[in-house]
């Protein structure tokens, strides 16, 4: 979804608004309505990243906590609630689609 919506966004048109009104383009979004819809862009795919880095940070900890139970044998490793879940996650990933 990042990248959708990095392609559709004219950077030099961006550039230009910028060019005209200044850094601080939410200052003037009722002079030009181009600058609502790129800063709708921007929101959406910073909003993206937020939630990307969420992820990627719960990712973390989860590997974090597995590492701890590197003691654990295969086969109780596999038994584990926890780890059923994930796995149950896993395939039902394809699901969440929007």
């Amino acid at each position: 979804r990042i990248i959708n919506r990095i392609n559709v966004f004219d950077d030099e048109e961006y550039n230009s608004l910028v060019r005209n009104f200044g850094q601080d383009l939410r200052g003037h979004i009722d002079e030009d309505s181009k600058i609502k819809i790129y800063l709708e862009h921007i929101d959406y795919v910073d909003d993206l990243v937020k939630q990307n880095k969420e992820i990627l940070t719960k990712f973390d900890t989860l590997l974090l906590e597995l590492s701890k139970l590197d003691a654990i044998d295969s086969q109780t490793f596999e038994q584990l609630q926890a780890i059923e879940d994930i796995n149950n996650l896993i395939t039902s990933t394809k699901y969440y689609k929007n």
